[in-house]
């Protein structure tokens, strides 16, 4: 138990550190509104394909 509560301890302290730095917060926060931006373009891009095809038929 001693060393999985190390471990923790160390994790904990690895994000306190990471959280206080404000710009790699920004930026693990950009690339998760990017990929989440990314995934709804795809989505809008299947919609409109099946939207085209549908009206070819």
């Amino acid at each position: 138990m001693k060393i999985l509560d190390l471990k923790l301890d160390e994790y904990t302290e690895e994000w306190r550190e990471h959280l206080m730095n404000i710009s790699w917060f920004m930026r693990i926060l950009k690339e998760f509104s990017a990929q989440q931006a990314n995934a709804v373009v795809a989505a809008l891009n299947d919609v409109l394909r099946l939207a085209g095809d549908n009206k070819t038929r």
